[in-house]
């Protein structure tokens, strides 16, 4: 994999909306899962600062693994901590 993907922004205007789409790290160069969030958390934090009136993220994450209570709960082990992939 190569290293961080670029970020590309496009602004499409319908009537008086501006809409905003960045379009960052699609297959065969995905986003790292917390860097994917971390462009999540700053579009919200534009809007609720008043700069932004939304961001439509289109991306593709690494795979992340995510077992949850519930699973925990059916004793089912978290992979993570017994060495199993995840």
């Amino acid at each position: 994999m190569s290293s961080a993907p670029a970020l590309v922004q496009r602004t499409a205007t319908r009537g008086s909306l501006d809409v905003v789409v960045d379009v960052v790290g699609l297959s065969p160069d995905p986003v790292p899962y917390a860097r994917g969030l971390e462009l999540q958390r700053a579009a919200a934090a534009r809007v609720v600062a008043g700069e932004d009136r939304g961001t439509v993220l289109l991306l593709e994450h690494e795979s992340v693994y995510t077992a949850g209570l519930a699973l925990q709960a059916l004793g089912v082990p978290d992979r993570r901590h017994t060495g199993g992939p995840g």
